[in-house]
């Protein structure tokens, strides 16, 4: 077996990085809006409960950072307030389960709504991308398609 240079093996592990953040920016949608945390929270929970949708769970992602933070080496508050806002679509989680039974994973869906303490009043909505397999493409694209909608129709 022949052994290959340290240099090619750098090379091969650079391109993967490279690859592997273009992937990770492909995978997380975020926009961002002016106006007040708490409004464009109520707004998206709005969105979710007027498309008939239920919301899962609010996760309290900035309470936990803030709280934890200083024991364990972190002392600056990177933000104001973020949440994540977890649902489910019934029909669309039927779908992406017929096409894959692993699917189940990709469910509930969420949006995470934050401010950073260095941009008061710009609120960032982010989500993910769900990722599927080829068969799991169109049920996947729903998913996207009504994360979309809801953040859309929240943010004016």
């Amino acid at each position: 077996m022949k052994s290959r240079s340290p240099l090619v093996a750098v090379l091969a592990l650079t391109g993967l990085c490279f690859a592997h953040g273009a992937q990770a920016q492909e995978y997380i949608v975020t926009t961002s809006v002016e106006g007040s945390f708490n409004e464009v929270k109520d707004n998206i929970k709005n969105a979710i409960v007027g498309r008939g949708l239920n919301i899962a769970n609010e996760l309290h992602a900035s309470d936990m950072l803030n709280r934890t933070g200083p024991d364990l080496g972190f002392p600056d508050a990177i933000y104001t307030h973020a949440e994540t806002v977890e649902f489910c679509s019934a029909s669309i989680s039927h779908k992406l389960v017929q096409a894959n039974l692993h699917n189940v994973v990709l469910c509930p869906f969420g949006i995470s709504i934050y401010e950073l303490v260095a941009e008061p009043q710009t609120i960032y909505l982010s989500y993910r991308r769900p990722l599927a397999d080829s068969d799991s493409a169109e049920a996947a694209q729903e998913v996207e398609d009504l994360i979309q909608g809801i953040i859309q129709d929240a943010s004016w």
